[in-house]
């Protein structure tokens, strides 16, 4: 097997130490939201689905972030993903 050339770049895809470094958001507004899940939900809807979550949607993400320790970063995160990773959400109408 053939060494490979220290002065060639690595190749991102081969990597994976590259790829925790290819793109962080920040969730400011999400983090200052995070003490009020509720609002932090609804915030979300608007910003992601234009407020098509339904209610049951929305009530189960508030009970879980809700569930969480109050801590802003998890929260923000978790909120941003449950909502991402909903079907309303993944659908376009």
């Amino acid at each position: 097997t053939e060494e490979p050339d220290p002065e060639d770049p690595p190749d991102p895809q081969l990597d994976p130490t590259l790829y925790g470094a290819a793109f962080v958001a920040p969730y400011v507004e999400e983090k200052r939201l995070s003490s009020d899940p509720a609002r932090l939900v609804e915030h979300l809807d608007g910003l992601l689905t234009y407020g098509s979550l339904s209610d049951e949607a929305k009530g189960a993400i508030v009970e879980t972030v809700s569930s969480l320790p109050d801590d802003e970063d998890l929260r923000a995160q978790l909120a941003v993903f449950l909502v991402m990773s909903d079907p309303e959400y993944l659908i376009q109408r």
